[in-house]
């Protein structure tokens, strides 16, 4: 990560009461985004028919509100050893 507005970032990460931690570089298992990214890919070969006929940018929000809760995001960073609350929003 670039560094430039680190201290920016922090500020505005704790403001919100939650607080800034990084990611192991390359470390899958670490790193919440790769079971969504398996649901994700699960959906688009299930509806990757559909898929292809419609918009890309049409595809990618249907996708992304259909094949991931909020519950389970939240269970990918639990699984990955990160404590979450539910009540942060942006």
């Amino acid at each position: 990560m670039h560094r430039t507005h680190l201290d920016l970032l922090t500020a505005m990460v704790e403001s919100r009461g939650a607080r800034l931690r990084f990611l192991a570089p390359y470390c899958p298992g670490d790193n919440p985004i790769e079971p969504c990214f398996n649901q994700f890919k699960k959906w688009l070969k299930r509806w990757g028919d559909w898929a292809a006929e419609n918009d890309e940018t049409q595809v990618l929000g249907f996708a992304l509100r259909s094949c991931v809760t909020a519950a389970q995001v939240a269970e990918f960073y639990r699984n990955c050893g990160y404590s979450v609350r539910l009540d942060l929003r942006v």
